[in-house]
Order: C-alpha cells, then sequence, then structure tokens
C-alpha cells in the first residue's frame, strides 16, 4: 500500500506511534467530558425532567469530576508521552 494511500483514520488507530496513543486518548476524553457538559446531552436533560430539577444548577456536581478526569487524561498522556 502506497503511504499517499492511507486514510487518516486508518492510519492513526493502525499507527505504532507512542505520540498518536496519547493524541487518541487526549482527544477522546476531552470529547467525551465536552459531550457530558453540553446541555443538550439526552440523559442529563432527561434526569433533571425526571427529578425536577435545574438543568443548569446541577452542573456544579458534576463539574467537579469532569476536571479530574480531564486532569488525570493530561497526567497520563503527559506520563506515557515522557517515559516513551
Amino acid at each position: 500500500m502506497k503511504k499517499g494511500s492511507r486514510i487518516w483514520g486508518g492510519t492513526l488507530l493502525l499507527s505504532h506511534n507512542w505520540y498518536t496513543f496519547t493524541f487518541l486518548l487526549t482527544a477522546f476524553t476531552f470529547g467525551f467530558m465536552g459531550a457530558m457538559l453540553s446541555p443538550i446531552h439526552v440523559c442529563f436533560v432527561v434526569t433533571c425532567g425526571y427529578f425536577k430539577t435545574p438543568l443548569f444548577e446541577n452542573y456544579r456536581y458534576i463539574i467537579g469530576p469532569i476536571v479530574i478526569v480531564l486532569t488525570a487524561s493530561l497526567i497520563l498522556s503527559w506520563l506515557y508521552y515522557t517515559l516513551l
């Protein structure tokens, strides 16, 4: 297979480069946490509607775990980056 004929996603997933894994881990984590913070996230909206709680006041309960997950992802990516 020629180098120029590879699709970008396949190259990213099949690559054995250390930096590819760290970028993939960081991108997935930030994308997932961004979806969790979205005010149109269906699970969050349905849960707030079921328990009759205000949508935007509940963010104070999920911002802490999201910051912890993002920080842990950055630390693990940095460790993987520096050790390899």
